[in-house]
């Protein structure tokens, strides 16, 4: 039998919502540095980059917690 919580944590959202955000951060900053490398050396006019931004998993839209 499985029972759901009735209450979220104190800090539940919160450390979530950093979570997700740091996430994001990351995938930001390594895009950048990919889409750099690609400018820079191979002259791709962003193509790189542009495909490291669109690769993420599968519904993974980002839904931050009010």
């Amino acid at each position: 039998m499985q029972v759901e919580a009735a209450t979220t944590g104190f800090l539940q959202p919160l450390i979530w919502n950093l979570f997700l955000s740091y996430l994001s951060i990351m995938k930001y900053m390594g895009c950048a540095s990919v889409g750099s490398w690609g400018l820079f050396w191979y002259n791709d006019g962003g193509e790189m980059q542009e495909a490291c931004y669109s690769v993420g998993l599968q519904g993974a839209q980002v839904k931050y917690e009010a």
